[in-house]
């Protein structure tokens, strides 16, 4: 039972995700800024300042949704959730020199979770071999996705780099943990292809 409680908790601190909010004002001609980068997740939103425009999607990466606000003195604002990578194109109806890109990455890579810690852990995803640079940790797990832990290593006194083989690792979703003395400083979330 300890076992599960441990790797809910993991799991469900991997899961936790980060997204920024990103405002975007619209006043007379312009959506400020007029070009945004995002990441998968981060939300969007368009403040009215003044005038009466729109948000309209132009282009759009496949699969993501259309939409088509009104922003004015009565709808002053629209959030928008950007789920895929891609470039997402827009412009006011009413004004149509008035255009806007909001330009979105999906990373790979899960940061640690522990603000005075940092690792490396890459490529992400991995192939056949997995790197982890470590400063201070003793241990490293790897889990798979429903709990299982399939590999355990030992760090020696002053070990800051490992290299893990992982060619008999099936394709899919793991974690990782990464501790010093029993204790969990770091986590990853990583994907074998």
């Amino acid at each position: 039972m300890k076992k599960l409680y441990t790797i809910l908790a993991l799991m469900l601190s991997f899961s936790q995700a980060h997204a920024a909010l990103h405002i975007i004002t619209v006043s007379d001609n312009q959506f400020t800024p007029a070009t945004l980068n995002a990441e998968c997740g981060d939300t969007v939103k368009w403040v009215w300042e003044s005038g009466i425009h729109t948000t309209w999607s132009t282009s759009i990466p496949a699969g993501a949704d259309l939409w088509f606000e009104q922003i004015d003195s009565f709808d002053t604002t629209y959030s928008y959730q950007v789920s895929l990578a891609g470039t997402y194109d827009y412009y006011c109806y009413n004004h149509p020199m008035m255009t806007g890109s909001i330009i979105v990455t999906c990373p790979t890579e899960i940061a640690s979770q522990s603000d005075n810690f940092s690792s490396l852990v890459y490529p992400n995803p991995f192939e056949n071999n997995l790197t982890i640079e470590t400063p201070d940790a003793t241990l490293i797990s790897i889990y798979t996705i429903t709990g299982e832990k399939i590999k355990t290593i030992i760090l020696t006194e002053g070990q800051t780099k490992t290299e893990i083989i992982t060619r008999d690792m099936a394709p899919g979703i793991y974690l990782c943990a990464i501790l010093k003395e029993g204790v969990l400083i770091g986590k990853r979330k990583l994907m074998k292809q």
